[in-house]
């Protein structure tokens, strides 16, 4: 898969698209990552910033966070 792009000179380019080469890699890399977890603020109304680890959930359907004293309610789908 490739697109074409016109540089500034006016010259035709061919770009290939990021997925062309072992996509399926990639993608299971990139939810890898996302299941390891990183640390974000998390940030509420009135208040400061808490950190937190986001992460993505063992079934890849939702971003969790933790610490939480509310388990099940600390996802964002």
């Amino acid at each position: 898969m490739s697109s074409r792009v016109v540089n500034r000179k006016g010259e035709p380019q061919y770009r290939r698209h990021f997925l062309t080469d072992n996509s399926v890699f990639q993608v299971e890399r990139c939810m890898s990552v996302m299941q390891s977890g990183t640390q974000m603020v998390k940030l509420k109304a009135g208040s400061k910033g808490l950190v937190r680890l986001f992460y993505l959930d063992e079934h890849r359907s939702c971003i969790r966070w933790k610490p939480s004293r509310k388990s099940e309610k600390a996802k964002s789908e």
